[in-house]
């Protein structure tokens, strides 16, 4: 026995100095740009872009929402159709500079249809939700994605295996989640003091806009993993800009059909007040002309206009749309050139979409109807970080996929 324990004392000796040395080794690995191949001056490009863009696309889609509060439906809309036309203009510029080279398989419409289902629902419910909730919220309750895609990953992918360590990860996230939620539920039963909130109705309308919120960001979870399922079974290159063209058309389609109920859904963050379905078509017109600059009349305005800036907004929109392409291009270029980084990464662009979303809270406050930051949203993101660290320590299981775009492809 005594032998026995000396030799697991002296193996876990090792194994202890095997992982100091191996951690030791990608610190200094990282550490010394003096050092560096090629390769990692690329991946540190691609991860620079990728915490910038993140950052932005964070912050310009709160800015936008912010900025448009009383016309959030019609946001929506403009959103849907620049994200299309921006889309269609890739894709028709990769075919005129890659000619015969761009890959010219056809997703099946009908998958795409459900996909732009789901998109529509999910998407519009953090349009409409978003103004309020709170700038640094926005950018933690987005997560709620996570826990769905794991726990749906049992049922859509059953062959699928998340280790031990990537189950910790996401109850790590799932607590930051229960955290962030609590904050404007405990609000409205009068357990927290109500700084930046008005009156119980602003409280209680925080605490539906963070609940709806949440609910549409772990929909969008469960929509990823359809997306997955389905280009898994289609199992042929395609290109992604053509694919998610047509997905948005779709969602452009559902969100112009939902378009009076999406006008009444906008009072969640009003206690169900202004947006009487008489000023429907005033609405609809006044957010176009707030598209390209016009401020609304507040004395004649049915609704508040109190937090309406209209001057930059189209760019804002073009922007953040923008931003959201190349997120998703720095995260393929940096899977395709090395994907252990990619993990910390993330968690490095939530970090900074974090601080980004508490300054902007800070600084433009009187533009903002739910500016309230407190103690549970730094809480709430030191679990998140802690979470999403703990679940990038193991691969992701995730098959490959084979949407990317490679002008080789035929």
């Amino acid at each position: 026995d005594t032998h026995a324990r000396s030799f697991e004392e002296l193996s876990s000796s090792r194994e202890a100095r095997y992982t100091c040395a191996k951690f030791r080794g990608d610190v200094e690995e990282w550490i010394r740009p003096d050092l560096w191949t090629k390769e990692q001056w690329t991946v540190a490009l691609y991860v620079t872009l990728l915490l910038v863009s993140s950052t932005g696309e964070r912050l310009i889609f709160k800015m936008a929402v912010d900025s448009m509060a009383p016309f959030r439906a019609v946001l929506l809309l403009l959103i849907l159709f620049t994200s299309m036309i921006i889309h269609a203009a890739i894709a028709i510029g990769k075919r005129v500079i890659y000619k015969d080279s761009v890959v010219s398989n056809v997703f099946p419409h009908k998958k795409l249809f459900f996909m732009g289902l789901f998109d529509s629902i999910s998407f519009s419910g953090l349009v409409i939700s978003a103004t309020g909730v709170s700038p640094t919220m926005t950018v933690i309750l987005m997560h709620a994605n996570t826990p769905l895609i794991v726990l749906g990953s049992r049922y859509i992918f059953p062959d699928r295996q998340y280790s031990a360590t990537q189950k910790i990860g996401v109850a790590w996230i799932f607590v930051a989640l229960l955290i962030g939620v609590s904050r404007p539920l405990l609000d409205v039963f009068g357990l927290l003091p109500r700084s930046g909130l008005s009156s119980p109705s602003a409280t209680f309308s925080s605490a539906v806009s963070s609940l709806v919120y949440v609910c549409s960001a772990a929909m969008q979870g469960l929509g990823a993993l359809y997306k997955e399922k389905c280009i898994i079974d289609f199992a042929q290159p395609a290109d992604v800009h053509i694919m998610s063209c047509w997905l948005f058309f779709y969602q452009l389609l559902f969100a112009l059909l939902g378009f009076p109920i999406l006008y009444v859904l906008q009072g969640i963050s009003s206690d169900w007040v202004g947006y009487p379905i008489t000023s429907f078509s005033e609405n609809f017109w006044d957010g176009l002309y707030c598209w390209l600059g016009q401020d609304p009349d507040p004395e004649s305005s049915s609704y508040d206009t109190a937090h309406t800036s209209c001057r930059v907004l189209f760019w804002l929109i073009i922007s953040y749309v923008i931003s959201t392409v190349i997120v998703l291009q720095c995260i393929d270029k940096v899977l395709a050139t090395n994907n252990r980084v990619l993990g910390r990464s993330m968690a490095a662009a939530v970090l900074t979409s974090f601080l980004g979303a508490w300054i902007y809270a800070n600084t433009f406050s009187s533009n903002i109807q739910n500016p309230t930051i407190g103690v549970a949203d730094f809480v709430s993101i030191l679990v998140l970080l802690t979470g999403m660290e703990v679940f990038g320590r193991d691969p992701d299981p995730d098959p490959e996929l084979v949407t990317s775009f490679s002008p080789s492809r035929a």
